[in-house]
């Protein structure tokens, strides 16, 4: 620590040269990037006008004439130090005595004077695409000749570990600091660029004219305007003549018909039940009231395992009958965990069917069961029961929907009842879909309904969705 007028001077190991202000409080650091010789400081000393500071790097001298800026020269071997470690600094009788690693030096700061000019900097060698070439001011190159090696050098009996700082605008358009003689760029795009470099002198001041190259690396022909030009006229050109073929042709009509069917198809697929979703949540919402922790967990998870097999399954225009049968069960447990006692199922699956082989439509199952719970057993007062069936007969897939709900007849007079609560128009989106799917791939799915109304026995309906398999 050393005191000078209102500052404290702090040299530190490793962090430089500490200003502190002691009248404002605040603090500035020196460092070997402002000249400091090293950042490691051992020793100071205060002589008139000037801060000497020892590292273990030789010794450096700061003016204090200038309040705001410090003026730095330096000390090393070459002018005369046995060492540049420095151990301590002592003022004595207008001596100032030096001890370093290997023995002490003194001299009179008042007839001692060093003088570091500005060193200038010299490009020696480019070197493009690895070829030396003559050191121009200014090159112009193609695009192949992209990878430049540049060797500079700056003259100084005193220093042999000189400090460069270098630009290359664009790409580096801030100071790089270096101990290198020599860079290398690699792969430079098409454009101007200004190579600049200078040099930095033992008094820690850099040369003001600072050495400088301009490279231009032309663009290749492919990136140039007209040629960009001709290949954007050429492809209009192209592309109204392909445009212009396809229209004479009778099957245009036919194929815009497929893709505005996919396109409806896709968006019906879409739609998952706003009411099922909204009483899911409800129900999760009632167990977490009544705090049910574990009805509640099971819920949400189902529910949650429900949603994203739904959305997993509509990235496709079709899925296992495996995957399809997964994602029904998921929704009647569901549907039996909100209505208790109220609903009753089972699935049955032939060894005849190999669900993992058969592919069919995603979601073509959900909507007939949702039409079974919501317009046929709800309105019961009783259990309600349905059977999901998957059969196979030759060619085709037969899937069967059954329950003992109210019946069809029943639930269309309800429907139209003004009190009545329950409106469902899943069954009718569904057969749209169906007839759509049967436009574009020639009746493969049919729908029949069987109603046990009449029955005095038993009452209910029963759907059978029968797709024709295509063995290949």
């Amino acid at each position: 620590l050393l005191k000078h007028n209102n500052k404290l001077f702090i040299g530190t190991k490793g962090a430089g040269l500490l200003v502190y202000n002691l009248q404002n409080d605040s603090i500035k650091v020196l460092n070997s990037i402002d000249g400091l010789s090293s950042n490691s400081v051992t020793s100071m000393a205060h002589y008139k006008n000037n801060l000497w500071v020892g590292t273990n790097k030789g010794i450096s001298i700061i003016s204090l004439k200038s309040p705001n800026k410090h003026l730095i020269a330096q000390i090393h071997q070459e002018n005369g130090l046995l060492s540049d470690e420095i151990n301590l600094l002592s003022i004595h009788d207008s001596i100032l005595y030096i001890a370093t690693k290997k023995g002490v030096n003194y001299l009179n700061p008042d007839k001692f004077n060093i003088q570091n000019k500005p060193l200038n900097t010299c490009i020696e060698k480019v070197r493009v695409g690895g070829v030396d070439t003559l050191v121009l001011g200014k090159y112009k190159l193609n695009h192949r000749q992209n990878f430049i090696n540049i060797k500079f050098n700056a003259i100084s009996f005193k220093n042999n570990n000189i400090l460069y700082r270098y630009k290359m605008h664009p790409i580096v358009a801030k100071w790089i600091y270096t101990n290198n003689d020599e860079l290398q760029f690699t792969s430079l795009d098409p454009g101007e660029y200004k190579f600049t470099v200078s040099a930095k002198n033992q008094s820690g001041e850099w040369n003001n004219e600072a050495t400088s190259i301009d490279f231009i690396i032309r663009a290749p022909f492919w990136e140039k305007w007209w040629f960009i030009t001709l290949v954007i006229i050429l492809s209009v050109v192209l592309l109204v003549l392909l445009v212009t073929s396809r229209m004479r042709h009778a099957e245009k009509e036919n194929e815009l018909r497929e893709k505005l069917n996919l396109h409806m198809k896709k968006s019906i697929n879409s739609q998952i039940n706003p009411h099922f979703l909204f009483n899911s949540l409800n129900s999760i919402n009632h167990y977490i009231l009544k705090n049910d922790k574990i009805n509640s967990s099971k819920y949400l998870n189902r529910f949650s395992i429900y949603i994203r097999s739904i959305l997993k399954a509509l990235e496709n225009d079709y899925q296992s009958l495996s995957e399809e049968l997964k994602i029904s069960k998921l929704y009647l447990e569901l549907e039996k965990f909100r209505l208790k006692e109220k609903l009753f199922y089972t699935i049955k699956i032939d060894k005849s069917v190999n669900p993992q082989i058969i592919q069919i439509p995603p979601m073509l199952i959900i909507p007939f069961l949702e039409n079974a719970i919501w317009l046929g057993i709800l309105p019961k007062n009783e259990l309600g029961k349905i059977m999901l069936s998957v059969s196979q007969r030759g060619d085709n897939l037969i899937i069967s929907v059954k329950d003992d709900g109210v019946g069809r007849k029943k639930a269309m007079m309800l429907q139209s009842e003004p009190d009545f609560q329950i409106k469902y128009s899943g069954s009718k989106n569904a057969l749209e879909r169906i007839k759509l799917l049967n436009n574009i791939y020639s009746d493969s799915i049919e729908i029949n309904y069987v109603d046990s109304d009449d029955d005095s026995e038993e009452s209910g309906t029963t759907v059978n969705i029968i797709i024709k398999i295509n063995r290949e």
